[in-house]
């Protein structure tokens, strides 16, 4: 595998992690709104589509939009 690249998906499994253990820890705390499960089903088609295309910039772009999206949300709600 190209060395760019693998290193570019450590990076968005890397941050996809990260998010991951926030949400999972806090999610069950937090009620979801239909705004917020738009905006989350929106930002996984993205990352999804990404990941399709075989664009890994845009596919690290996309997880941390959601990570971001996510902890933000979160930390207005506490």
């Amino acid at each position: 595998m190209n060395a760019c690249i693998g290193d570019r998906l450590r990076r968005a499994r890397g941050a996809a992690a990260a998010c991951g253990d926030l949400v999972i820890s806090l999610r069950h705390r937090v009620a979801q709104t239909p705004e917020r499960i738009a905006d989350i089903l929106r930002q996984h088609r993205s990352i999804v589509a990404a990941v399709r295309a075989r664009d890994i910039d845009q596919a690290v772009r996309a997880v941390q939009e959601h990570c971001d999206s996510a902890r933000d949300d979160l930390l207005a709600r506490m």
